[in-house]
């Protein structure tokens, strides 16, 4: 006689193996579907793709950009002119992109030059090739409620913030801004091929990342009617940089939550420029603006908040470069015409820079007739 009990009999372990294979097959399937979707949705080459098969042609352009500040220092002690190298570095970096065959891009070059930028330069880079935009400079003092607030403040960085104003060049998709001192040494056009990220659409990689930063309390929410606008109003958004490095790294380098503010590709839009505008206000939110634009870009953009960033490949931007690092960058980043061993450049990446110089001024010599080293 079998008697009966109230409790069902217990799974066997062989039907238990296989309810937890179906389990995980099942969210195997819901991940990859969800990111098909998110690929469908924000691959630009998909975009691209199909803009191309309905004949459809991108409603704004890209273009690369970078911005020259009016010099300080015009002359020497004997009032003799001196060489403006940010000037000779725009115009290396807009020879590279627009003429250079290993680096020459097929997209154009605007550079963004502050008013008190001498005529005779800005008619120069347009000879060059570049696209000229001339704006008033946004001064620290204009921009941050008190300045007092701020870690360092000095000549030439007090008008860091104007490189907020490209988020106002709304005539543009999408722009990959490029500090001056970035010597391109292999092309870089793919740097555009970033996600741009929906409101809707998240990856799944990104959906664990804000599960895990609201169970660790890193996660900041923003008050959106501080801007005057809704959240909604701020998408589709795209914010693309290197993680820095620091001056001494591996090659490749680990990966840090802190990105270098010298190259990142983004989406110029009215409502981020107004929220840059606002946070910029309040340098205590950021590191005191320890590095001005960047101590703020990396806090608006912060992998915490409710705009994080995307990571670049850390070939776009050789911040802190090491001989080591040479043989993969696309770009050499820094101030490589200063005497050698001032910033801790090596000989092998500062001659870069000074034979790509050479390369330039004999370039403009055959076509143009017209010395590199010309100063008025």
């Amino acid at each position: 006689m079998i008697s009966s009990t109230p409790f069902p009999n217990p799974i066997s372990t062989r039907q238990a193996k296989r309810y937890c294979v179906f389990l995980l097959a099942s969210v195997l399937f819901l991940v990859l579907t969800w990111e098909c979707l998110y690929v469908y949705k924000n691959s630009p080459d998909i975009q691209r793709s199909i803009n191309s098969l309905a004949g459809r042609s991108p409603a704004k352009p890209f273009a690369f950009v970078t911005m020259l500040l009016a010099s300080s220092v015009t002359a020497d002690e004997n009032n003799q002119p001196v060489q403006d190298w940010y000037y000779n570095a725009t115009r290396l970096l807009v020879y590279r992109l627009s003429h250079y065959p290993e680096t020459k891009s097929k997209f154009p070059v605007i550079v963004m030059a502050t008013r008190g930028v001498e005529d005779w330069k800005v008619e120069q880079l347009k000879v060059d090739g570049a696209i000229v935009k001339v704006v008033d400079p946004l001064y620290a003092q204009d921009v941050v409620d008190n300045v007092n607030d701020m870690a360092v403040l000095d000549t030439r960085w007090s008008r860091m913030f104007t490189k907020l104003r490209i988020f106002e060049m709304y005539e543009y998709e999408r722009l990959c801004f490029v500090d001056s001192d970035i010597l391109p040494i292999r092309n870089m056009d793919e740097v555009f091929d970033v996600r741009e990220q929906t409101s809707a659409y998240l990856s799944s990689f990104e959906l664990l990342n804000k599960l895990r930063r609201f169970l660790d309390g890193k996660r900041f929410r923003e008050d959106f009617s501080a801007y005057d606008l809704r959240r909604k109003d701020f998408y589709p958004y795209v914010f693309a940089a290197v993680s820095d490095p620091g001056s001494w790294h591996d090659t490749p380098p680990q990966f840090q939550d802190y990105f270098n503010a010298g190259l990142f590709v983004f989406h110029p839009s009215t409502a981020h420029y107004k929220r840059l505008m606002t946070l910029a206000r309040f340098p205590k939110m950021y590191d005191k603006a320890n590095m001005m634009e960047q101590s703020l870009l990396n806090f608006a953009y912060s992998s915490a908040g409710e705009f994080p960033w995307q990571p670049l490949d850390w070939t776009y931007n050789g911040v802190w470069t090491r001989k080591s690092d040479l043989a993969y960058l696309k770009n050499v980043h820094g101030k490589l015409w200063q005497e050698e061993g001032s910033m801790g450049y090596d000989p092998d990446t500062s001659s870069l820079w000074w034979r790509a110089f050479r390369e330039m001024d004999h370039f403009y010599k055959e076509h143009y007739s017209i010395s590199a080293w010309q100063a008025h």
